[in-house]
């Protein structure tokens, strides 16, 4: 939890120093227009400044390669054999705030979800066989930068991995079904690459991240490659 409100602290903090930066652009470009002799029409006071912040909500389609997955699965005291899925496919959701052109940094909270399926046959008889349901929230920050006509967008944060596991285990004719959930803490890191569809507020996403805690073998670290549409707010 400590690297989540580190992240929070820092976003805050960004938060602030981004207001800060508009309001001194606004105030500059007020002052400005006084000094040129420029004064509101009569009886309509200031016109509203022009929204600069952004809105993004968008839906993914994700590959992720768990490469530590089938090695976990099978690094268990009496265990015979094992395998386990070192891939799969799923889905994610995104919402995304973002200042504008005086402030390029965005604060980002993603949904993905998939599924693994393991096998292991233990010494004394027993077959286990299971799904693990993958659920990963994550919040991160990150800054856009905005070549000709697409924004790259690298990005850092923490995300909740919950593992809900689906167990069967036989011993002859007698199954045993159970289940169990973990839930733990990673560091999520990844850039996105942003491209605008049709001149409209409908935009194209793909992107990497790479998901990972501080221990190995680590079942969670994954590599993800997603692709998806977002409309812009």
């Amino acid at each position: 939890m400590r690297t989540g409100n580190w992240l929070l602290a820092l976003g805050a903090s960004l938060a602030l120093m981004c207001t800060s930066d508009i309001a001194a652009a606004q105030g500059g470009t007020s002052a400005a227009s006084r000094g040129a002799g420029i004064s509101p029409l009569p009886g309509r006071g200031d016109d509203p400044p022009e929204r600069s912040w952004s809105l993004r909500i968008g839906a993914s389609y994700d590959y992720n390669r768990f490469g530590q997955f089938s090695s976990v699965a099978g690094d268990q005291s009496g265990i015979r054999s094992s395998s386990g899925d070192d891939a799969a496919v799923g889905l994610g959701a995104f919402l995304e705030f973002m200042f504008g052109d005086d402030c390029p940094w965005f604060w980002n909270v993603g949904y993905h979800q998939s599924r693994l399926h393991y096998r292991q046959d233990y010494l004394s008889g027993i077959q286990t066989t299971g799904d693990v349901d993958g659920s990963f929230l994550s919040a991160t920050t990150g800054y856009a930068f905005r070549p000709r006509g697409f924004s790259v967008r690298p990005f850092f944060g923490v995300a909740r991995a919950r593992n809900y596991s689906s167990i069967r285990q036989t011993l002859g004719t007698n199954p045993l079904l159970g289940s169990r959930t973990l839930v733990n803490y990673k560091s999520d890191l990844g850039v996105n690459l942003d491209v605008p569809l049709f001149e409209s507020r409908l935009e194209a996403r793909l992107g990497f991240n790479y998901l990972g805690g501080f221990k190995k073998p680590d079942a969670d670290a994954s590599q993800r490659y997603s692709g998806g549409l977002m409309f812009r707010f």
